[in-house]
């Protein structure tokens, strides 16, 4: 019970670590280092936000709802029309201009981002963003992926024990043949 409770706390921190890092430090200057890293975290494991789906205000939502990145970006955009309520690293496909578009929310008002969260039909879903979280992204990832981690965790530790006991029975030997000139207790 204690290691859960320990597994809990290392993962609520990371969640909350995550989260200041989009409320605070996103596209902030001075902070390019964390905005890129974000960046490619989202383009690299298609997601966006921190956790949860498409219902989660801490995925995608999180932009619009809490981070200072879209509080400065709204206060300086003249026109309501041209707001990007997630960035553009959020999107599926990033050199197309209407998709990119559809996915920042720029056209249609009944679809998310501009719309929700809570979604409550397939009708305002936007096929254009990515909706899952990053760190929900990866957790889902390593966990479809444990056995092959497993695995090649298994079969380093094998060829290591292996590398131990061949080396020890060349050692042995080479004592046996010629007992002064090599020695392997020193």
């Amino acid at each position: 019970m204690a290691n859960s409770n320990v597994v809990f706390k290392i993962e609520d921190t990371a969640l909350s670590q995550l989260r200041e890092q989009i409320y605070q430090s996103y596209g902030e200057e001075g902070e390019e280092s964390v905005t890129e890293a974000w960046d490619s975290m989202q383009q690299l494991f298609k997601c966006c936000g921190v956790s949860g789906g498409v219902n989660s205000s801490d995925s995608w939502a999180l932009y619009k709802k809490s981070s200072t990145w879209f509080t400065k970006l709204s206060e300086s955009v003249k026109s309501p029309l041209k707001i990007e309520y997630v960035p553009t690293s959020c999107c599926k496909d990033t050199e197309n201009t209407p998709n990119v578009t559809q996915c920042q929310g720029l056209i249609n008002k009944a679809i998310i981002p501009q719309f929700g969260p809570p979604i409550t039909s397939e009708d305002n879903l936007n096929d254009q963003l990515y909706t899952e979280g990053c760190y929900t992204s990866l957790r889902n990832m390593l966990t479809s992926n444990l056995v092959v981690l497993v695995g090649v965790g298994a079969g380093i530790a094998v060829a290591m024990v292996l590398g131990m006991v061949f080396s020890i029975c060349l050692c042995k030997r080479i004592k046996n043949d010629d007992d002064d000139y090599y020695d392997c207790d020193d």
